[in-house]
């Protein structure tokens, strides 16, 4: 996965396409987990999470940054209780419709995460409504890479063992 010269942490710097190219996932990933930690850690009530609730993060974050590595850092800093959206429909909904999104481009640039929001639902690191991700299943199809359609395989079976 490469990173765009659009992301907005790092805005200010002036990025060359040699360097841009030197950048690493693990950069990337650094950066959204320093940005959710200072969230996590917030005093006052701008932060993600109190003594008394979590926060989910908003899948309009994964629409706005819309980069795979950056979906792919995302994913895998936050806590799994920061993407469990079986707790509120609408955002469960909006989750569904950024998979779909990345799953029907994943022959171009805007499907680069599909990989990696597959693999958050099957490990459950993410987790979304029964009927919503019965949809992401139904999306396979026989031109997909044999990776994701072993992962849509596995979700299946998933969706089939949920009594």
């Amino acid at each position: 996965m490469k990173l765009r010269r659009t992301f907005a942490f790092w805005a200010d710097l002036d990025f060359t396409n040699v360097r841009l190219q030197k950048t690493s996932q693990a950069d990337v990933y650094w950066t959204i987990q320093c940005v959710l930690h200072d969230l996590r850690n917030a005093s006052d009530e701008k932060g993600l999470a109190t003594t008394y609730h979590t926060t989910l993060i908003s899948p309009a974050n994964f629409d706005r940054y819309n980069d795979g590595v950056i979906q792919a850092s995302l994913l895998r800093a936050a806590l799994p209780v920061e993407l469990d959206y079986r707790v509120d429909a609408i955002f469960s909904r909006q989750m569904t419709d950024v998979i779909l999104s990345v799953l029907r481009n994943w022959k171009n640039a805007q499907g680069e995460g599909a990989l990696e929001f597959l693999m958050a639902l099957w490990t459950q690191h993410l987790q979304l409504i029964d009927d919503h991700l019965a949809e992401i299943v139904k999306l396979k199809s026989e031109e997909m890479p044999e990776t994701i359609k072993f992962l849509l395989d596995c979700l299946d079976v998933q969706l089939s063992a949920v009594p």
